[in-house]
């Protein structure tokens, strides 16, 4: 079963598929969520960009894979969604997964 998301819970933020047209907006809503008490933890590709992706397919499974690694993390918020994030798939680990449910939420694609 799942846990509630409480204040001061440590949040993991990706961008699993394309990059982010508008960083300052993410950079906003990132803030907001910081004033509502969350503590964010940045994905190592949250704002790169390659080729029109936020980093490859293997990069951006790694940064989602690294939270569901950590016990430490409540939940993963996605950036955006969109065209690109169905080729993470391969790359993350099903089993780990399982061992650590937590809510994704997002947009899109998620």
């Amino acid at each position: 079963m799942l846990k509630p998301i409480l204040q001061g819970s440590k949040i993991g933020v990706i961008t699993p598929s394309s990059s982010i047209d508008a960083p300052e907006q993410i950079r906003n809503g990132l803030r907001y969520l910081a004033e509502l008490g969350y503590d964010l933890k940045l994905g190592n590709f949250v704002f790169d960009e390659k080729n029109h992706f936020s980093g490859t397919p293997q990069q951006r499974a790694e940064d989602i894979m690294n939270f569901f690694s950590n016990p430490d993390i409540s939940a993963i918020v996605a950036t955006a969604g969109g065209y690109g994030s169905q080729a993470v798939l391969p790359y993350l680990d099903y089993d780990i997964i399982k061992q650590n449910p937590k809510p994704i939420m997002g947009f899109s694609d998620i």
